[in-house]
């Protein structure tokens, strides 16, 4: 044993095994590793080692008799290996080098270091933090700055973005000189040998310590699922609904921001010939498979969706099937979904507070004229409908305005009513092109309050019938109304049609609007099947 002392700083990798799990369950090829009792008689835990055999790195290739003298045989492997000690009842598994991949997916707590970091860093103190940001485009992203501060300071949108990971300096420096949390717990800590199961055991106290959802409720709300055993489970309940038909809050949709103006149609990967989708439907792909209740989860991620370009008919964009879907599932007091591949854990009453401010929303009575067949895309929908009544309607699509210097451009709204209604019209296809048509509306009312060049801009694009309706100076929002109108075939009220994260957009973007000023209101344009 290790004499004590002042020990050194030591950077360690954490995991927190789920309860029931042990070095057997928790530990890939458990047999075929080198087993190490640490401590006497193993009193502190058990080391697993692989170690690959010694090879050339493969840049020594690039190099290979054209060096004078020859290179030396150059041979390295780094060993991996993980150390399961157990403390309270609890094993916890400290990774080395590759150590990471010795275990077992979906045995160890999701975001232990997570909560422990958050636990033990000031409010203040914090350093760098990783979101996922569900806005126009789904997007990672990691935030550093120069000094520390709070969350907010980051930009973060509590209500928009899904914190990954903090780093963070902890009150308690005897936890580490810095945290970094997310599954795993990252630290340099000056800690020994036999010191290391108290170390666990103070760690462990801070991960069941509720005290992080005083600073940070929002915390819970949403969460990625990243245990494997649980996506399987998913998995298997998204199949069964398909195979029974059982499309209640099921569909496919665009993954991704799409051009409509090239748009020809969408064809599944087996079918063939001429025929083309003018849109994505489960039913449509269940249609092409001959047995639907044979569907397995590996043919949804095996299964293609081509996209084909109106202009040269030809293939633009692919994807499986799977990454089209959007699902939701409700389990255990709280709402699984399903988005652009990624299953993500929603808390009910988080759920039950973003419809009811949707339901708060004003539901347009009347609708627009409906989407007809030879509408192929929003731009002919919204010709034809200013065409029809150019008295009440004036056509603002595609009449891009320049803000912030020249350098952006963006669209004043598609249709601009006598009544003064700033009508946005997009066709449905997924979270990603509807949050992007919420974010263009809150910008375009922002800038339409705040901006004199940009109202100037706006005038001198109206028709003269209708550029007496917008002032020069400084407008009163509440005379103005942002309404927001999707393109859908389903038959349901749009606000139930709408797939949670656009739910949430909305929900956010309107509240900026209306904090402006503005009557906000949401409104279904109904496609032809």
């Amino acid at each position: 044993m290790p004499k004590t002392g002042k020990a050194p700083s030591r950077p360690l990798t954490i995991y927190l095994l789920k309860a029931g799990h042990t070095p057997e369950t928790a530990v890939k090829d458990l047999g075929k590793l080198r087993k190490f009792s640490v401590g006497e008689n193993g009193s502190i835990g058990d080391l697993y080692l692989s170690v690959a055999p010694a090879r050339p790195p493969r840049w020594v290739s690039l190099f290979r008799g054209a060096t004078s003298p020859e290179l030396p045989v150059l041979l390295g492997s780094p060993p991996s290996g993980v150390l399961l000690i157990e403390n309270g009842g609890h094993f916890f598994a400290l990774t080395f080098g590759y150590g990471r991949h010795l275990i077992m997916p979906g045995t160890y707590e999701e975001n232990f270091g997570l909560i422990v970091t958050l636990n033990s860093v000031p409010g203040d103190r914090i350093r760098s933090i990783d979101v996922t940001s569900f806005d126009a485009i789904s997007s990672h992203s990691r935030t550093q700055a120069s000094r520390e501060g709070s969350i907010r300071e980051f930009g973060m949108d509590i209500e928009q973005d899904l914190l990954r990971a903090v780093t963070g300096t902890p009150a308690d420096t005897t936890l580490g000189a810095r945290l970094t949390g997310m599954d795993a717990l990252h630290t340099v800590v000056q800690v020994n040998l036999c010191d290391l199961p108290a170390l666990l055991g103070r760690y462990y106290e801070r991960h069941q310590d509720q005290g992080y959802k005083t600073l940070y409720p929002w915390i819970d709300q949403i969460a990625e699922v990243r245990d494997s055993a649980r996506r399987a489970k998913l998995d298997d309940a998204l199949v069964d609904r398909l195979r029974r038909g059982n499309l209640d809050r099921l569909w496919l949709a665009v993954p991704e921001i799409l051009d409509w103006t090239d748009v020809g149609g969408f064809r599944y990967s087996r079918t063939s010939g001429d025929g083309l989708h003018l849109d994505l439907h489960a039913r449509d792909f269940l249609a092409t498979l001959r047995d639907p209740t044979a569907l397995t989860t590996d043919c949804l991620r095996t299964e293609r969706v081509r996209c084909f370009s109106a202009s040269t008919d030809m293939p633009r964009e692919t994807w499986t099937v799977y990454q089209c879907v959007y699902c939701e599932i409700d389990e255990g007091g709280e709402m699984y979904l399903l988005s652009a591949g990624r299953w993500y854990r929603v808390a009910k009453s988080f759920v039950s507070d973003v419809n009811a401010a949707i339901g708060r929303l004003a539901l347009v009575d009347e609708p627009l004229p409906a989407y007809e067949a030879g509408d192929r895309t929003e731009g002919d929908y919204n010709r034809r409908i200013a065409a029809g009544d150019p008295a009440h309607y004036a056509l603002m699509d595609a009449k891009m305005i320049e803000y912030g210097g020249g350098k952006s451009t963006i669209e004043f709204c598609d249709l601009f009513t006598k009544d003064r209604r700033m009508i946005h019209v997009k066709r449905y296809s997924g979270s990603s092109t509807l949050s992007h048509l919420f974010a263009q509306g809150e910008l375009s009312g922002n800038l339409f309050v705040a901006e004199k060049t940009f109202r100037e801009k706006v005038i001198a694009k109206l028709p003269a019938s209708h550029r007496d309706l917008v002032p020069t100076k400084r407008p009163a929002p509440d005379t103005f109304e942002v309404m927001f109108c999707v393109v859908s075939r389903s038959k349901k009220p749009i606000a139930e049609a709408l797939p949670f994260f656009s739910r949430l957009n909305l929900r956010n973007r309107a509240r900026v609007l209306a904090n402006y000023g503005y009557r906000v209101s949401l409104a279904k344009i109904q496609a032809s099947s």
